[in-house]
């Protein structure tokens, strides 16, 4: 009878570690780029939506919150005048910039209470035409996660105010992704997007889900 109790106990214990984990993670990034931080809470949101959208269950769809948090931690290894920088990047400064996607995966690989982070910060720069980076991968090839994070990063990088690329409207925000579905997005994840977005509301903002 006691046997239960203990095992649920200690899972407990270990989503309690998991989350102190992330947020520890989190307030290193926020020593840095105090963008980040909040872009990620913004895209670990957007992701929970569209993986309840696509039919995962609670506790999936927390994975995906989880991974998604940390999905630009390899950032805190790129130099703070690249991360800064206003405006568009040399082609060198752009090649660092890119490799904070295998540094993240450096970072977290060795969660083994989450080992989806790791792949959600190594692949969400991934297109599904195959032109993306790090390993171009193509279509399915692509861990969903990071087909998920990559459709609710570009989102927030279009829907927030920015020096050097001002704000999009939400209509213009769906518009662009839907003209890049099957080329750089998953079809059925920007649509699973668009149809959480309008449900929730996301024009009048989102709260935490």
């Amino acid at each position: 009878m006691d046997r239960p109790v203990i095992k649920l106990g200690h899972h407990r214990r270990s989503e309690q570690l998991l989350q102190e984990t992330i947020e520890a993670f989190m307030r290193i990034v926020n020593i840095k780029d105090a963008y980040t931080k909040e872009h990620s809470f913004r895209v670990a949101r957007y992701s929970k939506l569209i993986a309840k959208e696509l039919g995962l269950r609670d506790s999936e769809a927390q994975k995906y919150y989880n991974a998604a948090l940390m999905h630009d931690i390899g950032k805190i290894g790129i130099p703070s005048r690249i991360l800064n920088e206003p405006g568009d990047l040399s082609e060198k400064d752009f090649s660092v910039i890119k490799t904070h996607t295998t540094k993240g995966y450096e970072i977290l690989k060795g969660i083994s209470l989450m080992p989806e982070a790791a792949e959600a910060a190594l692949y969400h720069h991934e297109r599904m035409d195959g032109s993306g980076y790090p390993n171009g991968l193509k279509g399915d090839e692509i861990p969903l996660i990071a087909r998920v994070i990559a459709v609710a990063d570009s989102f927030d990088a279009m829907y927030s105010e920015r020096p050097y690329d001002p704000k999009k409207s939400f209509e213009e925000c769906l518009g662009i992704l839907r003209s890049k579905s099957g080329d750089k997005f998953d079809p059925d994840v920007v649509e699973a997007f668009c149809r959480a977005a309008e449900k929730s509301g996301l024009t009048e903002g989102i709260s935490e889900q």
